[in-house]
């Protein structure tokens, strides 16, 4: 369930929030950006054409307008949506490390925030799944560095994509457009700005991009088929059948209890826990435990692929080990990785405690600290 805060100014100085931002984006592009004593937001000299493109476009859609900022990683965006003139700027984020840095920084900019504990929108087997405390809450949403993450986790599908962001909005959707060239596995050859504009057509009375980058769509089309949003679970934003006929989500969901009451019992409260998640939002709902996604990405969004090799997975958890996470997580679904990358998982069981290994529902090791036994 998300956890809404409300930020305050803090008392912190420019110098420490620069730091705290540098190292919690990792040198994040999207987030190329300073603060000053004066309360100025300071953009890299890279990054000053971007910035300089973004604010008239927030200027003249969001004034006045209530803008949700989705996966939001440092506090910055809705800071600029605040000072461009938008009504009510929510951001979300599933890391409460994040949240906690994301009102930090609106609370010194003086540009109060609502910070939302939620990724908002994940993706199961292609379906898309959304937080639906916030549906239709916003006029906008604005997602930058979010399609190529969101296109893997919603199985190659521009439809699902578009289908779960829609979901939140009454007016408009502002999209940070990237061919991803760099990821590996390469993008397939339907991943384009045309293929993207294409599925927001078909939600969008107007869709626009300027220089292959930003994608704006507006005028959203009725459709009436969109769930309830005062209905407080998370369900697929498609029906097109009934939950009951359909045995892979009810064994989803009968599932899900089963494997929070495994998790919870083995994890402390005050413990984080790195989950094999496929994107899946609803496994990181541990009743109030941080929780990351495994495999993820600089913003700690799911990242869309699987790791190349054992290597690889081996390199990204001891990385996530060293950033405070306390538990591997390996869901049912999951266990496969246990046979496939062959010397992580000798990696796991020669180095760290098993705590808990149920064939049906998840295994967890303890990665706090290396022992030469496995309980």
């Amino acid at each position: 369930m998300a956890v809404r805060s409300e930020n305050s100014e803090l008392a912190v100085s420019p110098e420490v929030l620069n730091e705290r931002i540098k190292t919690h984006v990792e040198g994040n592009w999207l987030h190329n950006f300073e603060v000053d004593a004066d309360k100025n937001i300071l953009a890299a000299e890279s990054y000053s054409y971007r910035r300089r493109i973004l604010e008239p476009v927030f200027a003249s859609l969001f004034y006045d307008r209530s803008v949700l900022v989705l996966d939001e990683a440092s506090g910055i965006y809705p800071a600029l949506l605040s000072r461009a003139g938008a009504r009510v700027v929510s951001a979300s984020s599933p890391n409460q490390r994040t949240c906690d840095l994301i009102s930090e920084v609106t609370g010194y900019l003086e540009t109060p925030t609502n910070v939302v504990r939620s990724k908002m929108v994940a993706f199961y087997e292609n379906e898309p799944y959304v937080d639906m405390d916030h549906g239709g809450g916003h006029d906008f949403l604005l997602a930058l560095g979010q399609v190529w993450p969101m296109f893997g986790a919603a199985g190659q599908d521009f439809d699902a994509l578009v289908e779960a962001c829609a979901f939140f909005v009454t007016d408009g959707i502002v999209l940070d457009w990237t061919n991803a060239e760099w990821a590996t596995p390469p993008p397939p050859e339907h991943y384009d700005i045309e293929g993207l504009c294409d599925a927001l057509r078909l939600k969008f009375d107007y869709v626009i991009s300027y220089d292959d980058w930003l994608v704006v769509a507006t005028g959203k089309l009725p459709t009436g088929d969109e769930p309830a949003p005062t209905v407080r679970a998370s369900r697929p934003v498609r029906r097109r059948r009934p939950a009951a006929k359909d045995p892979q989500k009810a064994a989803h969901r009968q599932f899900l209890p089963r494997f929070r009451e495994l998790v919870c019992r083995a994890i402390p409260p005050d413990g984080t826990a790195i989950v094999v998640s496929k994107g899946d939002a609803a496994l990181l709902n541990l009743e109030g435990r941080t929780a990351w996604h495994f495999p993820q990405g600089e913003d700690g969004d799911y990242a869309g692929y699987y790791p190349a090799t054992s290597g690889d997975a081996i390199e990204h958890l001891e990385d996530l080990r060293a950033r405070g996470g306390d538990f591997l997580v390996f869901a049912e679904p999951a266990l496969w990785w246990l046979d496939h990358y062959e010397d992580l998982r000798v990696h796991l069981e020669s180095r760290y405690a098993t705590v808990i290994r149920d064939d049906e529902t998840c295994v967890i090791f303890d990665v706090r600290a290396t022992t030469s036994n496995t309980r």
